[in-house]
């Protein structure tokens, strides 16, 4: 998703760690931020600390609003393997510089519009001073938080104005591009453009180019066109998920001056996983159910056993369309169901290995209806048997002559992966760096990248 923001959303305060972490990142914490007085530029980089990331990440349309403006509210939600959380219980709060609290909840205020974002509004911007932003998630029965802020001032310096992504998939794309805009309400005319990224990106850009520790640093000299000007560059990351990133806080030197931008940008790595209702589906008696297990819409598929006889329902999905080089990172099947009974009986699921069929889940019975799941990532490893998966929903009898039924509504297989991105040649053409039109006699400098035949 593409968003365009002013000014980028401000810095985590606080983060609640979770029994079991993928990632770590370096974040600031809000006590380490200054404090923001009069239309003074912002003179000092926030302190990072480590803090595990949770899942849950918050970006703001804008850092600073003018008051009275509308503040645009972006939420992420990501679980332990990367994958986008959807109907998740998300609450938010901001709390005004007068101390007053407001709350929404997925019932009042969040929308949820897809792939794991969650997005809300809040207009309540009459006063001055600093917003607290406060999400928390429950992500796997667990609590992630994610805390930060946005400024609301009468004037100040610069608008950064910057195009990214909140999220991204680098199993379906390479290279991620980011466009930012400055433009002054200062009189100089020309300035020091600094952008921080995460050392383990690989950049492509027309800016110099520094690494300071685990960061690297863009620089750019621009000359302002009319108080305005742009950079961009682009970036890859490496194959790990879940990963939440940062970019900036950039800074803007000026007439022995710097702008510090009141926050960074936040991106959490999200491969999008196979995730599909299966392509045919028959039970025992060689009888078509897949248009019954497709939807869940109590259109049921049913089963039926008494003595010691068993039914099932056998479903494959098939040429899945991973590629070869791709690693298996977790393989999950989710299912609908209902019984009449849970004694006597038992439900299983059994996975064809190519040449027996093994029981690979033991779900618990349940007489309402229930969402289950069964990890079938110990057994199917390989791209190969992901790429082709046959699966039995099986209902035994226990013994006793009443019939003994259950119900399949639905069912879904998901499959996250990893793989290496594909790479294609890119083309740059020679450029003016620092403006379009020079005085007589005045220098030029141009820069040229030229990638090699693998693109890089």
């Amino acid at each position: 998703m593409n968003v365009k923001a002013i000014e980028t959303n401000a810095a985590i305060a606080m983060l609640i760690m979770l029994p079991i972490c993928f990632s770590t990142g370096l974040f600031p914490l809000l006590s380490d931020l200054p404090a923001i007085v009069g239309n003074g530029s912002i003179a000092a980089t926030p302190a990072p600390s480590s803090t595990p990331y949770t899942g849950v990440s918050v970006n703001t349309n804008r850092s600073i609003y003018l008051p009275g403006e509308t503040a645009g509210i972006e939420v992420v939600l990501l679980n332990r393997e990367g994958s986008p959380v959807t109907g998740a219980c998300a609450s938010l709060s901001i709390t005004a510089p007068d101390n007053v609290t407001r709350h929404y909840s997925m019932h009042d205020g969040i929308t949820e519009v897809g792939g794991g974002v969650y997005v809300a509004s809040f207009d309540h911007t009459d006063l001055e001073g600093r917003y607290c932003v406060n999400v928390g998630a429950v992500i796997e029965g667990m609590m992630g938080l994610f805390d930060t802020y946005f400024l609301v001032q009468p004037e100040y310096d610069f608008d950064i104005i910057r195009t990214a992504e909140s999220a991204i998939d680098p199993t379906a794309q390479d290279r991620f591009d980011v466009v930012v805009e400055i433009v002054s309400h200062t009189n100089a005319s020309a300035v020091v453009i600094r952008e921080c990224v995460p050392s383990v990106f690989t950049v492509f850009t027309d800016a110099g180019v520094t690494l300071e520790g685990d960061t690297t640093i863009l620089t750019w000299q621009r000359d302002l066109l009319d108080g305005r000007t742009s950079v961009n560059y682009s970036y890859s990351v490496p194959m790990e998920c879940p990963k939440l990133y940062e970019l900036g806080a950039m800074e803007i030197g000026y007439d022995d001056r710097v702008f510090v931008e009141a926050g960074r940008w936040y991106v959490a790595v999200d491969p999008a996983p196979f995730n599909e209702t299966p392509d045919t589906a028959v039970n025992d008696d060689s009888v078509n159910v897949i248009a019954k297990v497709n939807t869940s819409d109590d259109d049921r598929a049913v089963l039926d056993v008494r003595g010691t006889s068993t039914d099932w329902i056998e479903s494959e999905w098939s040429d899945n369309g991973i590629p070869d080089e791709s690693t298996i990172v977790s393989v999950t099947y989710y299912f609908e169901h209902e019984e009449s009974t849970t004694s006597s009986v038992y439900l299983t699921v059994d996975w064809w290995n190519g040449e027996t069929w093994t029981e690979v889940c033991n779900p618990d019975e349940t007489t309402t209806e229930t969402n289950s799941s069964c990890d079938l990532s110990d057994y199917i490893d390989t791209v190969s048997e992901a790429n082709n998966v046959k699966l039995r929903y099986k209902w035994v009898a226990g013994g006793g002559s009443t019939w003994r039924y259950t119900y399949l509504d639905y069912e879904c297989l998901e499959i996250v992966y990893t793989r290496l991105p594909a790479i294609t040649t890119k083309t740059y053409n020679s450029s003016l760096i620092e403006k379009t039109v020079f005085l007589i006699a005045e220098n030029i400098t141009i820069r040229a990248n030229v990638t090699d035949l693998d693109g890089a």
